[in-house]
């Protein structure tokens, strides 16, 4: 009788470290993501861009973010993309902000610089800038212990008006 509760007790309690976990990464995968900053590091031979991110974690578990693979869009259209594989940065649970930098090179002929494409996507933000926007879409790679977020979708629209241009 007692083998039997012993049983039936280990399998309670690995049964609740499971919805444990598996409600951890469900709130894991709930991230706010928010670009508190953005500079022009240099304009020639190309656009540097450095943009600052905030990060929270609303889980109660650290995690750490491996790698990430995200495109820039300007209304939709590609200019630029951003690619890590070899990062460790760990977030900060129960609620808390990591800031993090991506570093973006935009070639001017991404752009359309040269190609007639630049002065549509020019003429399209500046005739339009409360409207216009910038997407970053892609995907983070993220780990906790045995968890593994792979593969994570990142898709933020910002509109132009928010950052004071």
């Amino acid at each position: 009788m007692r083998r039997v509760l012993f049983l039936i007790g280990l399998g309670t309690l690995g049964l609740g470290i499971y919805k444990f976990y598996l409600r951890q990464v469900e709130i894991l995968e709930d991230f706010d993501w928010r670009i508190t900053n953005m500079k022009v590091l240099s304009l020639m031979p190309i656009l540097k861009l450095q943009m600052t991110f905030n990060i929270t974690n609303k889980s109660e578990l650290t995690a750490t973010i491996e790698g990430y693979d995200i495109d820039i869009l300007v209304n939709g259209r590609k200019v630029s993309s951003i690619r890590s594989a070899d990062i460790s940065k760990e977030l900060k649970g129960f609620g808390g902000t990591t800031e993090f930098n991506f570093l973006a090179d935009v070639q001017y002929s991404d752009l359309g610089l040269g190609t007639g494409q630049f002065k549509q996507l020019l003429s399209g933000v500046l005739d339009d800038v409360k409207n216009s926007t910038i997407t970053l879409r892609g995907h983070v790679d993220i780990k906790r212990g045995f968890i593994s977020l792979p593969k994570y979708p990142v898709d933020i629209v910002y509109k132009l008006e928010e950052f004071g241009l």
